[in-house]
């Protein structure tokens, strides 16, 4: 059997935002974008035991495991509990400690008052204006927010508060 290229996603928790990705790497290989389950509590320890489940039938030291922002967090977890399954790591703008935690707390506490919507305009506007400058083409920016109005909110905001708890720092060395 082939290796695995797993894509972990950030934030948005959905891995349907790598389709061009997986198109690419699936000629030629077994290529999966992980899609966290929509649930407004869990851990870390959860998110890793979900890819432990997803992953169950894989060989030894089979899974390329790439992990974007908060996925990469997740995959670092992953690597760290389940070694034997993990053939290479591939962590993209992702991080073992995050040092402006109170960003978060502020985000946290004030996404309640601007709603989901206004959060969402201001996102959306914000990640327009920058894939429109590094030449993203329309249709592709479009896909990306047709994908991501369907994040879950309380989802992404308990991603979010997970990411005041991350400290790998002290593991780094496994």
């Amino acid at each position: 059997m082939k290796p695995l290229a797993l894509l972990i996603p950030g934030l948005d928790g959905t891995g349907r935002l790598y389709y061009r990705q997986i198109d690419s790497l699936s000629q030629g290989n077994r290529a999966r974008a992980w899609e966290f389950k929509p649930r407004a509590d869990f851990t870390f320890s959860d998110l890793v035991e979900e890819l432990a489940q997803g992953t169950s039938g894989e060989e030894p030291k089979s899974i390329a495991v790439a992990g974007e922002s908060f996925g990469g967090t997740v995959a670092m977890h992953f690597a760290l509990a389940f070694p034997e399954r993990i053939r290479c790591l591939v962590l993209i703008n992702s991080f073992a400690f995050y040092t402006r935690r109170v960003r978060i707390v502020m985000g946290l506490l004030l996404a309640p008052m601007l709603k989901w919507k206004g959060i969402r305009g201001i996102k959306d506007y914000a990640v327009d204006s920058i894939l429109a400058r590094e030449g993203v083409a329309a249709e592709d920016r479009q896909r990306y927010h047709e994908i991501t109005q369907e994040v879950d909110m309380a989802a992404y905001r308990r991603r979010l508060a997970l990411v005041r708890e991350v400290d790998l720092r002290g593991r780094l060395k496994e």
